[in-house]
């Protein structure tokens, strides 16, 4: 189909990013998932939820439906802050989206609320999210977002295909990379007592850094990839079992992939573009020159067609505007 995978390059890969999590190196000296303040879901808990506790269960649950953009940090940054002291977004109360009040909600008034907030597409976000908390607190799922996991299937894949199939889609908005994220808080916080089968949240930030160090290639013939049933899937089927074998907790990859793409990625293609690539040449497990030894990664690639037409371009073809707006085209939540 054009696209490859390179099981060696991603064991390098694998290798160079675990080992400077682990040390900590570079950018991981100040960054980790058991740190407070580094991951956005330990770092926005608002005030008074037990975690694991049912209210932070559906907490999560509401707010990651949110993060469809890969801005976790805005989505539960935002939300977190307005959230607990009953704020407005421009004058748009939120909290009743967290809860069951939420059904009752017409579609006309949810695109209102999410054209004050500042959603793009408000009209379609709005029928999505009428579907997904209808089913939410429907007879399946019954308002307890763990009979997600409980109910619709033993992994990712079956979950997935239980609500893609027929006419009537279930949990509309929710993918493989929302469900597999929903995982990964589940197990982090207790309520899942191991990772759920399946579940790697390969969103941009993991997309971007395989595909710039050559772990998966496209074919210039090709010219271009679906990076969520494509690009995505392949990451997703096939970097779990070789964390397996390598001792390495999809947990702790994940959040290391994360922290990467968050606190570097996002800036790598202007930093490159403009030459001031010295942050990089200390922080980077993967950077070509850089201090850690890494040597698999060029950088400087954007993700303008990502977010214009959700496909990855080969690296053969030219790269995106050096002046395109790769991040943030999209601010779900304005601080």
């Amino acid at each position: 189909m054009g696209v490859h995978f390179h099981e060696e390059q991603c064991r390098k890969f694998i290798d160079a990013t675990i080992r400077a999590y682990r040390l900590p190196a570079g950018l991981y000296v100040g960054v980790h998932h058991d740190m407070p303040a580094a991951s956005v879901q330990r770092r926005f808990v608002p005030v008074g939820i037990e975690l694991g506790g049912e209210s932070h269960i559906m907490w999560l649950t509401i707010v990651n439906f949110f993060d469809s953009m890969s801005e976790s940090y805005q989505v539960h940054g935002a939300a977190w802050a307005k959230f607990g002291r009953g704020d407005l977004f421009k004058g748009a109360k939120v909290d009743h989206l967290f809860d069951k009040r939420a059904r009752t909600l017409s579609i006309k008034e949810l695109q209102a609320l999410f054209r004050q907030i500042g959603f793009s597409f408000p009209g379609d976000r709005a029928k999505r999210f009428k579907g997904f908390v209808q089913d939410l607190y429907g007879p399946v799922i019954q308002g307890d977002p763990r009979r997600i996991f409980t109910e619709l299937g033993g992994s990712i894949d079956e979950i997935y295909k239980r609500i893609t199939r027929g006419k009537s889609k279930m949990l509309p908005g929710y993918g493989q990379k929302l469900l597999s994220l929903l995982a990964l808080y589940f197990y982090e916080f207790g309520v899942h007592a191991e990772m759920f089968p399946g579940a790697y949240p390969a969103d941009r930030h993991v997309q971007r850094q395989l595909i710039q160090s050559g772990v998966i290639t496209i074919d210039a013939t090709k010219g271009s990839v679906d990076a969520a049933h494509v690009i995505a899937e392949i990451i997703r089927t096939r970097l779990i079992p070789l964390l397996a074998e390598l001792g390495v907790s999809v947990l702790e990859f994940s959040h290391a992939q994360w922290f990467l793409g968050n606190r570097l990625c996002r800036h790598c293609a202007s930093w490159v573009a403009e030459k001031r690539t010295g942050k990089i040449d200390h922080a980077c497990p993967l950077w070509k020159d850089g201090a850690l030894g890494g040597g698999l990664c060029e950088g400087g690639r954007g993700t303008s067609d990502y977010h214009k037409v959700g496909r990855w371009k080969a690296l053969s073809q030219p790269k995106s505007n050096k002046n395109a707006k790769y991040l943030g085209q999209e601010r779900l939540f304005e601080n």
